[in-house]
C-alpha cells in the first residue's frame, strides 16, 4: 500500500477498532440490530408481542460470516428478487430487547417476535404493542417512543441463558420533575458553570461500573448498584428537564471504594485486576500491536516521501 493517506485511514482504523472493543466493547454480534423504536398503529399485536421486519441488504452481521464479501453476495442476492418477501425478513420467536443505559437488571426484557400481515409495509423499526398495563419499552431505561432506539437479538445461544423466570421486574422510571432553577446572572460563562457543577452521569457511571465490578456476579442487583441505577436515570436527562443527583446522594458509596478496576484507567489511584469478563477482555485485547504497525507505516511513509 503505497499511498501515505489512504495506508494512515487504513491503520488509524485498525488501532480504532481494537480501542473500541478493549475500551468499550462494541462487540459486533450476529442476528442482532439496533432499530428504532414505534407504536403499532394497528392495534393488533398483544401484550409483550413486538413486530420486526428487517431488509436483507441492510442486514450485515451474520452468524456464517462479516466480510465484504459476505455482504456483497447478499446484496445481490436482494436485487436479483422483486418480491417483498424475498427482499425483507420477518424476525420471529423469542428475543431480548434492551436500551442504553443498561444499569437495571430489569432493563433486558425477554419478548416474543410475530409475523403480522398487518404490518408487512413497515420494516427497520422495532413496533411495540399498544396494550398492557405499562409499556414496554418504558420498562427499558425509561424508554419512550419519540425516537429513541433498542437492541434486538434473536441468537439463540444468548437467548437461551436468559430464562423468562431470571427476567427482573422493571424499575420504576417516574417521569421526572421539571427544574427552572437557574443561575443568578444571564453571563453564558455562568451557564457553563452551572450546567458542570450538576452534570454527574460520568461520575455516577462509573462508580457503578465500580461497585459492580465489586460485588461480583451478581453485582447489579445489589442494593447500592440498584441506588445507582435510578440516580443514572435521572442524571442521564439532566439537560432536558433540568433535574440533577446531588453529589450528597452518591457520595457515601465512594467510601466502600478502595480501589478500582484496571479496565477503567483510572491515573493515579489504586486500581486491581478486575476478575469480570470487562476486565478479562480489557487484558486480552492486545493493542500495541496495531499501533507500533501504524508508526511503523508513518516512519516507512515519511522516508518514501
Amino acid at each position: 500500500m503505497r499511498d501515505p493517506i489512504f495506508s494512515n485511514i487504513m491503520y488509524t482504523m485498525q488501532l480504532n477498532q481494537y480501542l473500541s472493543i478493549k475500551k468499550k466493547c462494541r462487540i459486533l454480534l450476529p442476528d442482532s440490530c439496533v432499530l428504532m423504536g414505534v407504536v403499532d398503529p394497528t392495534g393488533t399485536l398483544e401484550e409483550n408481542e413486538i413486530f420486526i421486519q428487517i431488509r436483507k441488504d441492510s442486514f450485515s452481521v451474520h452468524r456464517h460470516g462479516y466480510g465484504a464479501k459476505k455482504r456483497e453476495k447478499r446484496m445481490e442476492e436482494a436485487e436479483a428478487v422483486s418480491s417483498i418477501d424475498s427482499i425483507h425478513k420477518v424476525i420471529e420467536g423469542d428475543v431480548l430487547v434492551t436500551r442504553n443505559p443498561c444499569t437495571h437488571p430489569g432493563d433486558i426484557r425477554r419478548l416474543k417476535c410475530v409475523d403480522n400481515p398487518r404490518l408487512k409495509e413497515m420494516f427497520n423499526v422495532i413496533i411495540f404493542s399498544q396494550k398492557g398495563e405499562r409499556p414496554q419499552c418504558n420498562m427499558m431505561s425509561g424508554g419512550d417512543l419519540d425516537g429513541d432506539v433498542y437492541f434486538i437479538t434473536w441468537d439463540k445461544e444468548l437467548v437461551s441463558y436468559v430464562k423468562p423466570e431470571n427476567i427482573h421486574p422493571p424499575a420504576d422510571y417516574s417521569k421526572s420533575q421539571l427544574i427552572k432553577e437557574k443561575p443568578e446572572s444571564d453571563d453564558i460563562a455562568d451557564y457553563f458553570c452551572f450546567y458542570l457543577e450538576r452534570d454527574v452521569l460520568g461520575t455516577v457511571s462509573n462508580l457503578w461500573l465500580t461497585l459492580c465490578d465489586y460485588y461480583g456476579e451478581k453485582g447489579p442487583c445489589n442494593e447500592n448498584c440498584l441506588a445507582l441505577s435510578q440516580m443514572c436515570s435521572v442524571a442521564v436527562d439532566f439537560a432536558k428537564h433540568g433535574e440533577c443527583v446531588s453529589r450528597k446522594n452518591f457520595s457515601p458509596l465512594t467510601k466502600i471504594v478502595k480501589s478500582y478496576p484496571d479496565f477503567l484507567e483510572k491515573e493515579g489511584k489504586p486500581m486491581i485486576q478486575s476478575q469480570g469478563v470487562l476486565g478479562q477482555l480489557y487484558r486480552d485485547i492486545k493493542n500495541d500491536f496495531a499501533l507500533d504497525a501504524m508508526v511503523e507505516n508513518d516512519r516507512k511513509m515519511s522516508i518514501c516521501l
